[in-house]
């Protein structure tokens, strides 16, 4: 029980921050709105008339409000150009030819150094 409630706080906090309580407010409004038309003709024309959207109800009109103020205090996302996206992603080729200094060994890049051939030192066993 213990691992459930975190992964369950985790669910609802990715869920209400993707603005899925309005996706639920909107299928409830759909909801009722097919059970409302349908009585009054029909099954078939009530979808018709809950989907059309030529007949929002109060709850679609409150949800489709809300999209649009969250849609607009939404950062701007940034647009890079594909020149620029060349410029900043390209991998730029590295030379070490002139970037000895005198009187240094070239220090070659971490992880990719010479192998190590002597045995590596193993430290004298402990006293019991």
């Amino acid at each position: 029980m213990r691992r459930i409630y975190p992964a369950l706080f985790l669910v609802v906090a990715l869920f209400s921050a993707t603005g899925g309580q309005l996706a639920l407010l909107q299928i409830a409004a759909w909801s009722g709105m097919v059970v409302r038309y349908s009585t009054e003709s029909g099954l078939r024309r009530g979808l018709v008339r809950t989907f059309s959207g030529k007949e929002p109800c109060p709850m679609c009109r409150h949800v489709a409000r809300a999209q649009r103020e969250q849609a607009k205090n939404e950062p701007a996302t940034l647009t890079i150009s594909a020149t620029e996206r060349e410029v900043f992603l390209a991998p730029t080729p590295v030379t070490l030819a002139g970037a000895i200094w005198p009187g240094r060994p070239p220090v070659a890049p971490a992880g990719r150094g010479p192998a190590r051939y002597e045995p590596v030192p193993v430290p004298p066993p402990r006293g019991a």
